[in-house]
């Protein structure tokens, strides 16, 4: 049987290209060993587990892809699924804290006051006015 030296070097691409890439992970997950978990703040606490487990339910992927299995039939989708969930109410609870407007309550009591004071009755700033 003869090969195709052209799907040869395609095949030694794809395969340094695998190689080149495995080193980037090992790189990214050796330096979060540099990273001290206790001194982190509880939201970098969730990013940084977040992104361990989404990133090991990835390899687990990768490597069930590499093998030949079907990684979508198994409890891998499901956990990336999940973990995929979690990233987006985390970003839902981060713009909930900073894009939610704010009521300046001090402002809206002089607006409040300033509106309801009749400058004809000078003392109407000690009388209560019931609405029902």
């Amino acid at each position: 049987m003869a090969s195709n030296p052209k799907s040869n070097e395609n095949f030694e691409r794809i395969l340094s290209q695998f190689g080149s890439s495995l080193d980037k992970i090992s790189e990214v997950l050796s330096s979060l060993d540099e990273i001290n978990y206790d001194e982190l703040s509880t939201e970098n606490k969730i990013r940084y587990d977040l992104f361990l487990a989404y990133s090991m339910n990835g390899l687990v992927w990768l490597y069930m892809r590499s093998i030949g299995e079907d990684p979508a039939q198994t409890i891998v989708k499901t956990e990336l699924a999940r973990v995929r969930d979690f990233m987006s109410e985390l970003q839902f609870s981060i713009d909930r804290k900073t894009i939610m407007p704010r009521v300046n309550q001090a402002a809206a009591k002089r607006f409040t006051r300033n509106a309801l004071f009749d400058p004809q009755n000078k003392s109407s700033t000690s009388i209560h006015t019931r609405f029902e």
